[in-house]
């Protein structure tokens, strides 16, 4: 007689920095999350890990936008697959991607949770300046498609777009899972 048995676990791409916990940079930027911003001052946007409010764990990374003057812009925090990984996903392979968000005080600006993945942006939740009145949980089935230089990407990014004048509201991030 033969035994066979077959055992998988699930494997969550974003594990080192989903969670927010950690930020060993002391920058208020959970550790494995990269940023962007254009046409934003930094000193208009503040990054902190809260540990009061939480969707799970000890702490949320906290973004906050304030400012009493200004031009159009936008600032983006994201979390990226790292293909150069020993586990990574194939391409064309779907992934179920979670993250928990809540927005608060959203004035002349607004917020958008997305995916990208190739050459391609798949909205979690479009364009927005609503509070989401508590945390949300946000997911979606994506698949890994190539860039145009045909290398694999994907990602999960938090943007808020600022309008021209004084603009302002907090985000809060927790619990991305790819």
């Amino acid at each position: 007689a033969a035994l066979v048995g077959q055992q998988s676990a699930p494997l969550n791409f974003f594990a080192s920095a989903g969670s927010c916990e950690m930020d060993f940079g002391k920058d208020g930027r959970a550790d494995g999350w990269s940023m962007s911003r254009e046409g934003i001052a930094p000193e208009h946007i503040i990054l902190s890990l809260d540990t009061a409010i939480r969707f799970a764990g000890t702490a949320s990374q906290r973004v906050r936008l304030q400012r009493s003057s200004g031009s159009s812009g936008r600032f983006t925090i994201y979390e990226a697959v790292d293909f150069s990984a020993y586990h990574k996903p194939d391409v064309g392979e779907p992934i179920l991607v979670r993250l928990a968000i809540r927005a608060e005080g959203f004035q002349n600006a607004r917020y958008r949770v997305y995916v990208s993945t190739g050459q391609r942006q798949v909205n979690l939740i479009s364009e927005t300046s609503q509070d989401t009145g508590g945390w949300q949980q946000l997911s979606a089935i994506v698949p890994v498609e190539t860039s145009a230089n045909n290398e694999p990407r994907f990602s999960v990014a938090v943007e808020i777009r600022a309008n021209e004048g004084a603009a302002s509201g907090t985000l809060w991030i927790d619990e991305a899972q790819a």
